[in-house]
């Protein structure tokens, strides 16, 4: 589909939900403000899109949603709780407002970064409230971004930058456009407390819990299987030391049968390691070496990373499933630095 046909795709879209134009340039124009905020806090921290199956609009910082627009022909937004408990006369003025309603559902607050969330609609008669939703909003923007070194991969894929062109043909204004670089690892925290609020947490038992967390340090159970799988030697070089077991599928984007599946790790040397779980190399379906072409042959010689590498034992079974993805969402062909 051509660029033209993509932006006529979106502006139905989004006329369907707001076919009013004032009201759709007046929730994009908002969309844009946010969007420039989290750009301002890191443009490799947020991304954006359309998201068809329900018919919304979503701004990701992080790991969060912060700012979306439904189907109901309203803006959600996700304020900051910690400025909101703070003694100000402006604070009763969200309660009687006609055009803010707090979130009654399921997603009524975020706990990995307190806050408070709702609809808004600017009309007429609650204009003096919109400066203070802006400064509730834009303060969660940045305390996410503060906890969040960088945009989950996940989120990476799905954003469009063919909707931020919409956006910017829409409004006929500039769009921040976000820069990854290239799939870098999480923050292991940030990684372990995502984990905690995932729906199957709550389910599983303590033991189960405890080697999930280790698989994701390289300890524990994992490790130990990888050591015995790989004899306790690197699956490239065969050396024996400084070993470091990585997921091929990384952590954050596996189940927890695929992280604690020996056949989704690789025990390297710390070099190796580095390279793999930052996409600068990758193994093809038998286990060749594949490097990124655009960076400098002389420095990759310098660490001993060579096209004549290869894994010690031939992919097999789910091992080329795992180093598919590998391949697909994390090895790119960026021009980056090794470490």
């Amino acid at each position: 589909m051509g660029g033209l046909a993509i932006l006529i795709q979106y502006k139905t879209a989004v006329a369907s939900v707001f076919p009013n134009e004032a009201d759709r340039k007046t929730c994009l124009g908002w969309f844009l403000e946010a969007v420039i905020k989290a750009d301002t806090c890191g443009s490799h921290k947020w991304g954006a899109y359309y998201h068809q199956r329900d018919n919304s609009i979503r701004l990701l910082v992080g790991n969060l949603v912060v700012f979306s627009v439904h189907t109901r022909g309203r803006m959600w937004m996700a304020l900051d709780k910690q400025l909101l408990d703070e003694p100000k006369d402006q604070k009763d003025l969200l309660t009687p407002s006609h055009g803010w309603e707090w979130d009654a559902g399921r997603w009524h607050e975020y706990k990995p970064v307190p806050s408070k969330n709702g609809y808004y609609m600017p009309s007429e008669g609650d204009r003096r409230i919109e400066s203070y939703i802006k400064e509730l909003h834009f303060a969660y923007i940045e305390r996410v971004a503060q906890k969040y070194s960088w945009l989950n991969v996940r989120s990476q894929k799905t954003h469009d930058p063919n909707f931020l062109d919409y956006v910017s043909s829409e409004l006929m204004l500039e769009v921040p456009r976000p820069n990854y670089g290239y799939p870098l690892q999480r923050n292991i925290i940030e990684e372990l407390e995502d984990f905690e609020q995932e729906p199957e947490y709550a389910a599983l038992h303590d033991t189960e819990r405890r080697a999930i967390v280790k698989a994701r340090i390289g300890q524990g159970e994992f490790r130990d299987k990888l050591m015995e799988y790989w004899e306790e030697a690197c699956a490239v070089t065969g050396c024996g030391l400084l070993l470091k077991a990585s997921h091929i599928k990384p952590w954050s984007c596996s189940n927890n049968d695929e992280r604690l599946d020996v056949l989704n790790g690789l025990l390297l040397v710390p070099y190796l390691d580095s390279a793999f779980d930052a996409g600068i190399i990758s193994f093809d379906h038998k286990g060749k070496i594949l490097i990124s072409r655009m960076l400098d042959n002389r420095e990759l010689n310098k660490v001993g990373i060579y096209p004549e590498l290869r894994l010690r034992k031939t992919p097999d079974g789910r091992q080329v499933k795992y180093l598919e993805y590998h391949r697909q969402n994390i090895f790119k062909p960026y021009k980056v630095k090794l470490w």
